[in-house]
């Protein structure tokens, strides 16, 4: 024999002792509206967290210690990374993958506000010629079946390359990745 939803409210409110009674309805359920209260630290908030874009270049920040518990302080990596992928996941902090010219990648989110995982780099990606170096982080984006001089345009734009710059790009491209 099954119970219906209301019956089994019913049974629970009368089992409840009389102080409790006189804050739910007949049917069981509750005459308070749900209270809700935003505990959430300032600067902690979705709104508050800096947000990378693909191709922002970074450098991974790790964090060392005196050995006993504390004193622990940034020390920033000196390679600089490419952002290649961003998982955003509603129920968890976006993850950055980072590409650096060595071929590492780290996977990470951007930490809470004063422990920042990863530090934006200020350098005009203009500066950045159509090295191997370069080119390289970009590489995972594109296929073996992809035009060189194609590939070699969109990288370009990133970094507002000259014509000259993009056929450099190109011949690189063509003599160590797409054939």
């Amino acid at each position: 024999m099954k119970i219906t939803r209301r019956q089994l409210r019913r049974i629970i409110s009368e089992a409840l002792p009389s102080h409790l009674q006189k804050h739910f309805r007949k049917d069981g359920s509750s005459i308070h509206e749900p209270e809700w209260e935003d505990v959430t630290p300032d600067g902690y908030g979705p709104d508050n967290m800096p947000k990378l874009k693909l191709a922002d270049l970074v450098r991974a920040v790790d964090y060392e210690g005196d050995g006993r518990g504390g004193g622990f302080k940034p020390i920033v990596g000196k390679q600089i990374g490419t952002v290649i992928e961003i998982d955003e996941d509603p129920d968890y902090p976006t993850q950055y993958t980072v590409l650096f010219p060595d071929g590492t990648t780290i996977m990470d989110d951007l930490g809470p506000p004063g422990e920042q995982r990863f530090q934006l780099v200020n350098e005009n990606k203009t500066k950045l010629p159509p090295t191997d170096k370069t080119i390289r982080m970009h590489m995972s984006q594109f296929k073996t079946s992809d035009d060189p001089y194609d590939v070699a345009v969109e990288i370009g734009e990133e970094y507002g390359w000259s014509q000259k710059q993009i056929e450099k790009a190109e011949k690189l491209i063509r003599s160590k990745y797409i054939r």
